[in-house]
Order: structure tokens, then C-alpha cells, then sequence
């Protein structure tokens, strides 16, 4: 079994979205568990506020099958409507791979890059490492977060 970390987020009908999206996991994953859910701003005032937060599974998919799977749940959500973001599913590390080709990247840029993916994983796994620079995520988390939090607030949000 591979042992994933997963990006949800989604601001269009966005609780109800990611929780159909995060039923739909259970049909290729086990041992689930999800990080607490924040809300944040989107980049354009004029677009509705993100939810996001990570998931964490395994599962016996490899990473190709996994990642179609992931953007056919996308897809059933209604991905992208406009500016609006029914449901992205980003795939954030894969075991402990590096990968660097033009189709994946891995771990994921947005880890080390957005506060909105950054603490949901550092809650939900503090001391898993981050495969390029050797951080756990709670290290990488306190070592980044001013800057981070200085152009992204997050708000904890029930989901």
C-alpha cells in the first residue's frame, strides 16, 4: 500500500463538495483521516472565500491511476465553473517520492508554498518529513508561518 497526502479545497458549494468528494475516496483508499478544515480568501475579493484541508490515506493505486481517479471525483463535482472552484483534489506527496517531471511534481510545490496546505499538514501529520528538504511539516510550518500568514489569514472551519 502507498501512503498519500492529499490537498482538498473547493469554493463553490464548498462543504458539501468536499464532503462528496471525500466519500468518493473510500471507493480507491483506506485508513482515512483528515486534517481540521480552514477557511481563507481567495486571491480575487470578488470570489467566495476557499475551504481547505488535507487527507492522509493509503492505497494500493499507483500514482497515475490514482491521480485519474482523483480528477474523475474532481470531475464529478464539476471541477471548474467560471472562477469558481467546485472541488480541486491536489496530490501532495506519494510515499516519500520525488518526482519532477512536466506531468507531477512531487511533493507537491503548494507544501511549502501556502499556508492553506502547509498547517492543515502539519496538523494532521506534524512529524511526517517533507521528502526534499527534510522539515517535518511542524518545523516547516513554524519555520514559515509569518511568512506565510502575511499574505494568507486562515480561519479553523467546521465541516
Amino acid at each position: 500500500m502507498h501512503h498519500i497526502l492529499l490537498g482538498v479545497g473547493s469554493n463553490q458549494n464548498a462543504e458539501s463538495n468536499i464532503r462528496a468528494g471525500l466519500e468518493q475516496l473510500a471507493r480507491f483508499c483506506v485508513n482515512i483521516e483528515h486534517s481540521p478544515c480552514y477557511r481563507s480568501s481567495a486571491i480575487d475579493p470578488s470570489q467566495p472565500d476557499y475551504l481547505n484541508l488535507v487527507t492522509k490515506a493509503e492505497t494500493a493505486l499507483d500514482q497515475k491511476t490514482l491521480i485519474d481517479a482523483l480528477k474523475s471525483i474532481e470531475a464529478n463535482q464539476g471541477r471548474m465553473s467560471g472562477r469558481y472552484c467546485a472541488l480541486d483534489i491536489d496530490l501532495l506527496c506519494f510515499d516519500q517520492q520525488i518526482v519532477n517531471t512536466e506531468q507531477l511534481t512531487l511533493p507537491h510545490k503548494d507544501l511549502e508554498q501556502f499556508a492553506h496546505v502547509l498547517l492543515p499538514a502539519a496538523d494532521l501529520c506534524p512529524n511526517q518529513q517533507h521528502p526534499v528538504l527534510g522539515y517535518t511539516f511542524i518545523e516547516l510550518w513554524n519555520k514559515k508561518r509569518g511568512l506565510l500568514l502575511e499574505n494568507q489569514s486562515l480561519y479553523p472551519h467546521s465541516l
